[in-house]
């Protein structure tokens, strides 16, 4: 079977802070899905949005967590609670039968910053190489082929 892994990040690559957990952390995700799971996956989650957000098919919306939280954009509509909590209900279910598994790569980089022994010294590369090392341990465990797919900032 082979897969593919999509990454996304958290936090933010460039700057340090000792306080603001939002500047100090830097995570990394990975989704790695089965080819032949793709279509129906994506197709379920754009069901989910076209279902609960307001839908315009040549720009879809995009899952961002803190515009979901803001309320921002096409997630305006979650300002009704009834539809904020089945909106949240049917993301839960689409994440829990989805057929993903998860890697996670988190570094204080605060803290990486001061590790003289890493030749990997910008958190984001650093993360991204953790991240693969992980993905393609686990298919070679598994006999599987690789394949990493980048994030698409936009559609054009």
């Amino acid at each position: 079977m082979r897969y593919r892994l999509y990454l996304d990040e958290s936090g933010d690559h460039s700057s340090s802070h000792a306080t603001d957990v939002g500047k100090r952390y830097l995570g990394l995700i990975g989704a790695a899905l089965p080819d032949d799971k793709f279509k129906e996956f994506a197709a379920t989650l754009e069901c989910l949005k076209e279902t609960h957000l307001q839908y315009d098919p040549d720009e879809p919306p995009i899952l961002h967590r803190e515009d979901i939280l803001a309320k921002r954009g096409c997630y305006g509509v979650l300002s009704d609670d009834g539809k904020r909590a089945r909106f949240n209900a049917d993301l839960l279910r689409w994440v829990e039968s989805s057929p993903c598994r998860i890697f996670a790569v988190v570094i204080d980089k605060l803290e990486h910053g001061k590790a003289r022994y890493r030749t990997l010294k910008h958190p984001y590369h650093y993360c991204l190489h953790a991240m693969l090392e992980r993905y393609c341990g686990w298919l070679k465990l598994r006999s599987e082929e690789r394949r990493v797919g980048k994030e698409c900032r936009s559609r054009w």
